[in-house]
């Protein structure tokens, strides 16, 4: 059986329409996105400092002089994750265009730090580019239909390999790489890995939105919403 609606939030005494039936499941849906996105956010908060750990490997290993580059690199996304983790668990909830702004922009933040992390850590040769994927795949947590998260998600595959083409252009340190076969083929390795990671993210996420999305319309009917059995047998 189900609870009804308070008066505030019954659509009424005739049965609730199509419309009503879909503002109702896109707030269940956002809610439900808020409260996957905190703990996402808040495991950022935690694990990606720890990273700077590989920055001074790659320092000690190489004899390499830029670790105070990389840590202040490695800085950068941590005032975002920590503004954004308190927006998502405020309350009232923050609307659904501020949340999305959140979590697309942690990701372009975090893609853009990688990228130039490459540039210092070997360029087209970076071992830093397969944290790409890895950022990739985190974009599932708050998964979106194809038709909106599409763009987004060629925009993240694109800023590893246009970053990496511009910097061996201009950068001089990356000069030569270009004409390099062992560097051109690490650089397509790691681009086809990329680019495969984000079909496979896209058709995932799009995939466990459906699937959510059926589960929140079969919580509501008419004007009562599903919550949870208070009984079963003859008399349930």
């Amino acid at each position: 059986m189900g609870t009804e609606h308070s008066a505030t939030t019954a659509p009424g005494p005739t049965t609730t329409g199509g419309g009503e039936l879909r503002r109702r499941v896109g707030s269940f849906e956002h809610l439900g996105n808020l409260r996957r996105a905190k703990p996402a956010l808040i495991f950022a908060c935690w694990v990606w400092p720890l990273f700077a750990g590989l920055d001074v490997a790659h320092v000690w290993l190489t004899d390499a002089d830029d670790l105070a580059t990389l840590l202040t690199l490695r800085a950068v996304p941590m005032p975002w994750f920590l503004v954004a983790t308190w927006r998502v668990s405020r309350r009232p909830p923050i609307g659904e265009r501020e949340l999305w702004i959140l979590v697309y922009g942690a990701i372009y933040v975090l893609l853009g730090v990688v990228a130039f992390e490459c540039l210092l850590t070997g360029g087209l040769k970076s071992y830093y580019a397969e944290a790409t994927i890895a950022v990739l795949a985190a974009t599932t947590v708050v998964p979106r239909p194809a038709r909106t998260h599409a763009k987004h998600v060629i925009l993240a595959v694109l800023v590893y390999p246009v970053t990496m083409v511009v910097g061996a252009l201009v950068y001089p340190p990356m000069q030569g790489q270009l004409e390099d076969r062992g560097a051109l083929y690490a650089f397509g390795a790691h681009t086809v890995m990329i680019w495969t990671t984000g079909a496979i993210v896209l058709l995932a996420s799009h995939r466990l939105w459906m699937l959510r999305r059926e589960i929140y319309e079969t919580r509501s009917i008419g004007r009562y919403e599903l919550r949870r059995r208070i009984g079963k047998g003859g008399m349930g």
